[in-house]
């Protein structure tokens, strides 16, 4: 993935967006869209739920574009959204059969890497919510802890620390789960801090 936020583009087509250019929508996507992905999936653990609220998180922007602030922090509204619908959908949804999501609203690569990543499935399985979201962002998003502390509205030492916790609960397991496993994670790329 290896996500880069521009965040002079992202500010400057938020302006436009509220000025009525619908056309500014489209850079917005480009520029968030696998972001508020890898949120939603985070939270929902599900590929077709979380493409459906990377759709409705544009259809909100679009609604709500009123409500922004110019040079506050499109990046933060933005992922807000993401993580509101989220939560709203993993709560009323949690009793509740699935329906099938026909349409793509993203590109499917992404949706597969995350499927089939074992790496990703630890992540789900042992972090808390705040733990997911920073490590996502840092492993597959590929955001320096300042950008993380931008996105999520959080200081940077709080992100620092709880990426550290996160890391350390992440070895923990992996050294009590066996040598094998271990390895494999010290072989990706994506998390050679551990």
């Amino acid at each position: 993935m290896g996500t880069v936020l521009n965040y002079e583009l992202l500010e400057s087509s938020m302006q436009k967006l509220k000025k009525g250019c619908i056309n500014a929508l489209d850079d917005i996507y480009e520029i968030t869209s696998e972001i508020v992905y890898v949120l939603a999936y985070s939270i929902l653990k599900n590929k077709e739920r979380a493409e459906d609220i990377v759709q409705d998180t544009y259809i909100r922007v679009y609604k709500k574009i009123d409500k922004y602030k110019p040079k506050t922090n499109a990046a933060a509204w933005i992922f807000t959204i993401a993580k509101n619908l989220s939560y709203d959908e993993y709560v009323k949804r949690r009793d509740v059969s699935l329906e099938i999501f026909e349409g793509n609203i993203i590109d499917n690569n992404i949706s597969e890497r995350l499927d089939e990543s074992v790496y990703l499935k630890t992540i789900f399985d042992i972090l808390n919510s705040d733990e997911k979201e920073i490590v996502l962002l840092f492993a597959v998003g590929s955001f320096k802890h300042r950008e993380i502390a931008k996105i999520t509205n959080k200081p940077i030492g709080t992100v620092q620390w709880i990426y550290n916790k996160a890391i350390k609960k992440l070895r923990e397991y992996l050294t009590n789960d066996g040598i094998s496993m271990w390895q494999d994670y010290r072989n990706n790329s994506a998390f050679k801090s551990l």
